[in-house]
């Protein structure tokens, strides 16, 4: 590979076939704008939290912040479908 991420079908044995990555992908791999884009989604924020704490360092409150966001989104519409007796 020479540093460009590359969007694959499927193999007929079962491999290739990601889109974004599963988050074992190497964020410096990818072009800057999905990079952009996969801080912003919870697996993105996540595995960038994670990266930089297991550096030894505080991962900062923008992934923290869109960990939250998402939870509190999605929480909130769960009480909201919920059907209580």
């Amino acid at each position: 590979m020479n540093g460009q991420f590359t969007i694959s079908a499927p193999r007929k044995d079962g491999s290739g076939g990601k889109v974004l990555g599963s988050g074992t992908e190497a964020r410096e791999l990818m072009p800057d704008l999905l990079r952009r884009i996969s801080d912003w989604t919870p697996l993105g924020a996540a595995v960038r939290a994670l990266q930089t704490s297991m550096q030894g360092a505080f991962p900062g409150y923008a992934p923290l912040l869109v960990l939250a966001g998402y939870a509190l989104l999605f929480g909130s519409l769960a009480v909201k479908q919920s059907k209580w007796e």
